[in-house]
This record gives C-alpha cells, sequence and structure tokens, in this order.
C-alpha cells in the first residue's frame, strides 16, 4: 500500500514527501511477498497455510494484487510489464492452489469474492491488453474454475448491478471477449461449430444492449455505459476476425476501420460519458477506448478518444492511458501516411 500510495503522489504531483521512492517500497514488498511464499509452500509447493482459510493467504493474495495495481502507474515501462505479469501469474496459481487442487469445500466469504474477481479482473486486462499478439495466452481452464467457485447470479448474464459489485463487467462476458481473442490465433477460427457458438453468444449480449435500459444514454449510469461499450468492442472484434482473409490473422493494421453500427452507437455512448468524473476514474474503460481507436477513421472520433485517454492520464497519473494514447496515435498516423487521407494527426 506505501509503494501504490508513493506512485500515486508522484504521477499526480511530481512530489514524494516520502523517505522512500515509489520504486523502494515496491522492492521490500517483492522481497517480503517471496519470503512469505517461501514460508507458505514446502520444498514441493505442496499446501500449508494455504490449503485453510486464514489471515495470511488473504494478505498474502491481496499483497500480490497491490504489487500489480502500482504496475499501473509505471505502465509505459516494459520491465514493469513483465513484472505485472508475473504478479498476475502468481496470483493465478495461489487461487488454483486454494480453490481447485483441494478436495473440502470451503464457504464462500466475501473477500473470497474480492480477491478472485479481482485477479481475473488483472487477467483479463492483461490478456485482452494486445487482442491480436499472437503469443497472448488464455487461461480457460482458470476461467472456468473460477467462474465455478462463484457460481450463482456472479456468473450470470443478469445485467443487475449486484452481480458485477468488483469488475464492473459481467464475468461472462469478460470470458467472451477471451474467447474472441483466442479465436484470432488459433486453429479454432476455422471451426464452423465454434465460430457459430461464438457469434450465437454475442449476438445474445448484443441484444441485451437493445432492452430499454439502455437506450437512453442521457440517464444511462456509468457501469451500465461501460457494459455497452464492451459488447461493442467486442463485436467489433468478432466482425473483424470472422472477416480476415483464412491465411490472415486479424491485427489493427489491416482491420477495416471506418463506419459500422457497432461504432456508431459506441460513439454516441461515449459522447454522453466522457466528460463525467466517475467515468473518467474507471480504470476499466480502458479496453474498449482502445479497440474504439482501432475503429475510428474519423477525424471527430480520433480526437474524443484522444481527450478520453487525455482526460483518463491527467486524472488518474497512470501510464496505461498515455500508453494506449502512443500506441493508436502511430496507428492513425500510419494509416494517414499510407492512405494520404483524413483521420489523423501528429503525435502530440
Amino acid at each position: 500500500m506505501l509503494a501504490c500510495g508513493a506512485m500515486h503522489m508522484r504521477a499526480m504531483s511530481n512530489y514524494v514527501s516520502t523517505p522512500k521512492t515509489p520504486f523502494h517500497y515496491y522492492s521490500d514488498a517483492v522481497a517480503a511477498v517471496s519470503r512469505t511464499l517461501r514460508g507458505e509452500l514446502g520444498a514441493h509447493g505442496e499446501y500449508n497455510a494455504l490449503g485453510t482459510y486464514n489471515d495470511s493467504f488473504d494478505a498474502l493474495v491481496i499483497s500480490i494484487i497491490l504489487l500489480y495495481i502500482y504496475g499501473t502507474w509505471t505502465a509505459a515501462d516494459i520491465r514493469s510489464n513483465e513484472d505485472r505479469c508475473h504478479h498476475v501469474r502468481g496470483a493465478t496459481q495461489l487461487l488454483k492452489m486454494r480453490y481447485c487442487q483441494t478436495t473440502d469445500p470451503f464457504p464462500l466469504r466475501p473477500i473470497d469474492r474480492v480477491i478472485i474477481e479481482s485477479v481475473l479482473c488483472q487477467h483479463f486486462l492483461l490478456t485482452a491488453r494486445h487482442p491480436f499478439f499472437p503469443n497472448a495466452f488464455v487461461d480457460t481452464e482458470f476461467w472456468a474454475s473460477m467462474e465455478s467457485v462463484l457460481g450463482g447470479a456472479t456468473c450470470s448474464a443478469d445485467f443487475s448491478t449486484a452481480n458485477r459489485p468488483i469488475l464492473g463487467v459481467l464475468i461472462p462476458l469478460c470470458r467472451l471477449i477471451l474467447t474472441i481473442v483466442q479465436l484470432n490465433r488459433s486453429p479454432l477460427r476455422g471451426d464452423a461449430a465454434t465460430l457459430t457458438a461464438t457469434k450465437q453468444e454475442m449476438a445474445y449480449w448484443e441484444a441485451s444492449i437493445e432492452e430499454t435500459q439502455f437506450e437512453n444514454t442521457h440517464a444511462m449510469g456509468i457501469y451500465n455505459a461501460l457494459v455497452v461499450e464492451y459488447v461493442l468492442a467486442a463485436s467489433l472484434m468478432l466482425d473483424w476476425i470472422v472477416d480476415a482473409a483464412p491465411s490472415q490473422e486479424a491485427h489493427p493494421f489491416n482491420i477495416p476501420y471506418g463506419e459500422s453500427w457497432q461504432l456508431r452507437r459506441a460513439i454516441d455512448v461515449l459522447k454522453r460519458m466522457v466528460y463525467k468524473d466517475k467515468w473518467t476514474r474507471c480504470y476499466l474503460g480502458m479496453w474498449p477506448l482502445q479497440i474504439l481507436g482501432y475503429a475510428v477513421d474519423a477525424e471527430g472520433d480520433i480526437a474524443l478518444i484522444r481527450e478520453d485517454l487525455d482526460r483518463r492520464g491527467h486524472v488518474t497519473g497512470m501510464g496505461e492511458a498515455r500508453m494506449v494514447r502512443s500506441e493508436l496515435e502511430a496507428l492513425w498516423r500510419t494509416r494517414k501516411d499510407s492512405a494520404g487521407g483524413l483521420g489523423a494527426a501528429s503525435m502530440e
């Protein structure tokens, strides 16, 4: 917590009134987590305290979650991104040991739900951050196991806010997006049954956001808007993958960008949300912005995406917004240079 607090202070004001730099706190925390892991695991990685409910396990996983959060302020650093991947893998392995490799049933406590959904959130954002990279790994077995542990309303497709208290986005929707990511870089893209099932599930989500509760964008709350943007971004991705040539994977530099019903609807929602502080502070809003950035070509739409990312970077201080902005600027500039048309601006 000290590392996150010090990094937040530095990101927001470039001033740190603490006796140590944020990295020193972070290094101390990493060392403490490593010592705890060596104490909790036996020589062969068998259970000690990890197999039962205790404060030690909770503190250990929450500490790893905070190590990941620290990395969101330093996302522009390649080493920081690698560290975040290690932290998420570590938290994922601990959850597997706790909930999947034991036959003793555990009653699910509120803190378990917080921990599981937080790790799923981190797992999703890291995997979906570069959805067209060929080497990203989707751990579908882990997701299925955690959905089974959570069970009930949390993993249903009901849009009630009570069913998404931690992620803000429904777990089945995140799983569908990861399925679409996996389709792009696997033989499954050519499997008719898999594509049909994915399209059917996507059609359900598309129909769901047409319900009355989502029709009035003026009255829409930020979390309903977030669900709408996630569905529309996922729908765009699936179209790009389905439309790609059989021998070619979809990629930001070869997708058919420009007008689509998903983009127009998503831009309409974004116009209503871009200047709302709660929307700007919602970290999960970064992912659909990135996908929409791949799709836009009109100067006004590009300016809107740029404004949202700039506000996020200024208000939260997180490096992720600046990194996404930089990647999109490079993409827009390349498209402009290759097409000789409008729709991109030079990097600012």
